[in-house]
C-alpha cells in the first residue's frame, strides 16, 4: 500500500461484505501501557484490581479508524460475553479480558489493539485491484509471533496471487 500509514503493515482481515471491510493491524506496537490508561478506575474496587490497573501490558495500533475504540485478538480457548468468534481467532471488547490478562488468565494469546482498518462498500476490491494490497494466508502462529519486525516479511513469504 502506497499511504506511509499502511507500509509495512499486515492487517488481518475479519470482516468483508456490502457494508464495507474490517480489519485490524497486527505488527504496529504502540508500546507497553498501564492497564489504568486504557480502563478508567472504578470507585471501590477491591486490592487485587488496584494492583492490576499498574500492570503494563503491550498494545498495537490497529488502524486510524476509531482510535479510542479497544479490541483484543485473542486464541480460540477464551470466551467472553463480547466474543466474536472467527475461523481461527477470536475477537472480545471488553474490559474484563484486560484484567484477565493483566492477570495471566486470559487468552494463551492475545493482541490488545487500539483502533481499526475500515474499507466502505468496493473500496478495499478498488485496492486489491490496483494491486495495494499482497494476500496472504492466515496464519495464527504469525498473528500472535511476538518478534513484529518479522511478521511483514513472514506474510510476503506466504502471499499468494489473487485470481
Amino acid at each position: 500500500m502506497r499511504d506511509s500509514k499502511f507500509k509495512n503493515t499486515v492487517v488481518i482481515m475479519l470482516d468483508n461484505n456490502e457494508s464495507g471491510a474490517f480489519g485490524l493491524v497486527i505488527n504496529k506496537p504502540l508500546g507497553s501501557i498501564p492497564l489504568s490508561s486504557l480502563i478508567k478506575k472504578l470507585e471501590n474496587q477491591n486490592s487485587k484490581k488496584n494492583e492490576l490497573y499498574n500492570i503494563k501490558i503491550p498494545v498495537y495500533w490497529g488502524g486510524p479508524v476509531n482510535i479510542n475504540k479497544i479490541f483484543i485478538l485473542h486464541s480460540k480457548e477464551y470466551e467472553s460475553e463480547s466474543t466474536r468468534k472467527f475461523k481461527d481467532v477470536s475477537l472480545s471488547s471488553d474490559y474484563k479480558i484486560l484484567f484477565e490478562i493483566a492477570d495471566k488468565k486470559g487468552p494463551e494469546k492475545s493482541l490488545i489493539i487500539m483502533g481499526y482498518s475500515g474499507w466502505g462498500d468496493g473500496q478495499l476490491e478498488g485496492e486489491m485491484e490496483r494491486e495495494h494490497w499482497t494476500l496472504s494466508k492466515l496464519d495464527v502462529n504469525l498473528i500472535f509471533k511476538k518478534d513484529n519486525s518479522k511478521k511483514w516479511l513472514n506474510a510476503i513469504k506466504n502471499s499468494f496471487i489473487r485470481l
